[in-house]
């Protein structure tokens, strides 16, 4: 089981959302955006998931929803599930940005208080995610996502 990634930890947040309304740092903070999952759900801390979710973001509210109702047993702890971003591409669009992310999304697995594995979740997976966001005055929001999975790694790389 891999070890290197810390889910409690939240990654850097990225100049990109103190920084004006560009299209390459849309692409940063929906990177970004997309990165902090593996610490929502390890952590249940929302604070900055919320912040950058908009009102209208149906995937922003579910997957609250989903962490908040999944209950872990006591003194069970989450490992794995990094998610790298290896390419980001966006475009002007109405009134904000539209964003489409290529990742890998990291095996990952639940582990009981005994060291038990609870649940696996296999990987890694390649995924595409493509999400509309917006900048306002009180900075960047996250309008919108869509997640695929277009494959998942097997051993030997295929």
């Amino acid at each position: 089981m891999p070890v290197a990634f810390d889910r409690t930890v939240p990654p850097p947040a990225p100049e990109a959302l103190s920084s004006p309304a560009t299209v390459d740092n849309a692409e940063v903070v929906a990177g970004y955006f997309m990165t902090l999952f593996p610490y929502i759900d390890a952590t249940r801390d929302f604070a900055e998931w919320r912040r950058l979710s908009g009102a209208s973001c149906g995937y922003c509210a579910n997957a609250v929803e989903l962490i908040r109702d999944d209950t872990p047993p006591p003194g069970s702890s989450s490992i794995g599930g990094e998610l790298t971003i290896h390419s980001a591409w966006g475009k002007t669009y109405r009134d904000g940005y539209y964003v489409k992310l290529q990742a890998e999304e990291q095996e990952s697995w639940r582990i009981a208080a005994d060291g038990a594995v609870l649940e696996y979740f296999r990987g890694p997976h390649i995924v595409s995610i493509e999400m509309l966001l917006s900048h306002h005055a009180g900075g960047w929001q996250v309008d919108g996502v869509s997640v695929d999975k277009v494959a998942t790694v097997t051993s030997d790389g295929r």
